[in-house]
């Protein structure tokens, strides 16, 4: 049980330090720091915000931010690795455009990444297909675009997918008539995300 504790509290550590027990005596123990040997007297803090609160003849406990937790002898203390950030590379197409598959509200869709839209923007066929009924929990208003004045319904999707990074809570808009003819890729999606652009190559990373 003690050893289950320690790793347990090693995982959700908010000071980041890998902690082990080299000795244990009265009210002191002998500590490896991330690696730096330590020695500490009950009350004792270091600079990383450890203090030690008690010694017992096979673990001790010690007082973080987080509260305290209790580490075994012979178990070491970690902290949680981070998960790994996904990431998507694309890469342009003879006309310098760059496409990505996704999804919107969970149904597939295959999106144009556009920085210049200010949000993500799709037909209203497509929006339809897609079971949004923009028309009862939209907004109307009009969308200049590059065919001139359109008229254009302001939503909120649900999520936006891409490169297995889930989007909350997007705005998009909704214009009627067959254009865009592919769905958008705006920045009020790409907003969420790294983004790095050298040529013909684009990368977007979780943040």
């Amino acid at each position: 049980m003690l050893a289950i504790l320690a790793v347990l509290a090693g995982e959700s550590r908010a000071d980041g330090s890998d902690i082990q027990i080299v000795a244990l005596f009265e009210n002191k123990a002998i500590l490896m720091i991330d690696g730096d040997r330590r020695v500490m007297s009950v009350g004792d803090s270091t600079a990383e915000g450890i203090t030690l609160t008690k010694v017992g003849p096979d673990q001790i406990t010690i007082k973080t931010a987080r509260g305290e937790e209790v580490i075994a002898l012979g178990v070491m203390s970690m902290p949680r690795h981070p998960r790994s950030k996904k990431r998507l590379v694309l890469y342009a197409d003879d006309m310098g455009f760059f496409h990505t598959s996704g999804k919107i509200n969970g149904r597939p869709v295959r999106f144009l990444v556009d920085t210049g839209a200010n949000t993500v923007a799709m037909n209203s066929a497509l929006a339809r297909r897609l079971g949004i009924d923009y028309r009862k929990n939209g907004t109307f208003g009009l969308a200049s675009t590059a065919g001139g004045t359109k008229p254009m319904y302001s939503i909120r999707l649900k999520t936006v997918e891409i490169g297995g990074m889930r989007l909350d809570n997007i705005d998009a808009g909704v214009l009627e008539g067959p254009d865009p003819d592919t769905p958008l890729l705006g920045m009020s999606a790409l907003q969420h995300v790294e983004m790095q652009r050298s040529g013909n190559r684009m990368e977007l990373k979780e943040r």
